[in-house]
């Protein structure tokens, strides 16, 4: 995959990555460590279920998959006695082999694209604001989703070129695949090839003609896949926790709160950055009051959460408007969001202007 005649570009991003890692390490703001320790836990379990220390009634996957199924990998060559500090260190050093083999890919996929000069550009433009390398110090799904979608591009890279490729296609449905696995509700985007197929039925005929069936078989084995997978994880966890199936409903309420009535307040979402935020806190609360209704009522957390959600988008079309809107900007800006904007500090520079710049 990463041959000649690139081959001082990949060591040019090995390099430059390393770099960026230590510097980014040693900045005064980091991505929390063992995440929201969920992921890190039932990967360690899952490990060390494998290598026959730990019963079968340990391994869990209360929330999406794919974290867990990614740092297990790690957490297998890692002793069975290791500190969690240790299995951090593993984690994070399988990551950023994830992350940088994810800069590779980019580079030829804007290579096959456009041109080498693009190609470098796109690694510059990455280089310059190395937020993937924040997000590989923690052990966390951002690592993992971003070299997903990178596989998946890579993969549609080659069969735009050559539809009869099946490696490519095959690339394109691993990466597809396990980034919803990491993001439950990026399957959503599903939707969108069937979209993309329906303009190209009317105004790109050519494409159609080429693309419909590949992409129509793809969507079906992503699909299939991804059920098929949470249906064992389900089945794996039974009644220990709360399924992960239901993840999407718990992310779709927090997207609910997010930006609802602070649209300016860009922390991380959790408990440490943003215990003292009005929308955290109410998300909170609505958390807790379902949850409640879901026990007392015996209903499903689909049913619950659906009809709160359906209600709460209905009933307040101008808040749904404005995060919309908020969030297009969130999505397109560089912004570090461990800290508050009052408290931000690089050296002289400091404040809330400097949060934003």
């Amino acid at each position: 995959m990463f041959k000649s005649p690139n081959r001082r570009v990949y060591l040019s991003v090995a390099v430059i990555s390393v770099l960026l890692m230590l510097i980014v390490l040693n900045l005064p703001f980091k991505a929390k460590p063992l995440g929201d320790i969920t992921f890190h836990e039932e990967a360690k379990n899952m490990a060390l279920y494998l290598k026959g220390y730990v019963p079968a009634d340990k391994v869990v996957i209360t929330k999406a998959p794919g974290p867990v199924l990614f740092f297990t990998i790690p957490y297998l060559f890692a002793p069975h006695d290791a500190s969690d500090d240790l299995l951090w260190m593993y984690g994070v050093s399988f990551t950023f082999l994830a992350v940088m083999a994810a800069m590779m890919l980019i580079f030829k996929i804007a290579t096959a694209f456009f041109s080498r000069e693009v190609g470098i550009l796109s690694l510059f433009v990455f280089f310059v604001f190395p937020i993937h390398c924040y997000y590989s110090l923690g052990i966390i799904g951002e690592g993992a989703a971003f070299f997903s979608i990178a596989l998946a591009l890579y993969g549609w890279s080659k069969v735009y070129f050559n539809p009869k490729d099946f490696k490519g296609w095959c690339w394109f449905v691993m990466g597809f695949l396990f980034l919803i696995l990491n993001r439950p509700n990026a399957m959503l985007a599903i939707g969108f090839f069937f979209v993309v197929l329906a303009y190209a039925y009317f105004w790109k005929k050519e494409f159609f003609k080429v693309f419909a069936k590949p992409i129509f078989l793809s969507a079906v084995v992503i699909s299939v896949l991804f059920i098929g997978t949470m249906q064992i994880a389900k089945k794996i966890t039974g009644s220990a926790s709360s399924p992960q199936a239901d993840y999407f409903y718990y992310v779709a309420l927090q997207g609910r709160y997010q930006f609802r009535d602070e649209p300016t307040d860009f922390r991380f979402w959790d408990n440490t950055k943003r215990g003292d935020s009005k929308d955290y806190q109410h998300w909170r609360e609505k958390y807790g009051e379902l949850e409640r209704k879901i026990i007392s009522s015996g209903e499903s957390t689909a049913k619950v959460y659906g009809e709160f959600l359906t209600d709460d988008i209905i009933s307040n079309p101008w808040h749904t408007f404005r995060q919309f809107c908020t969030r297009i900007f969130f999505g397109n800006v560089f912004i570090i969001n461990s800290v508050k904007p009052a408290d931000f500090k690089i050296g002289p520079i400091q404040g809330a202007f400097a949060f934003t710049c």
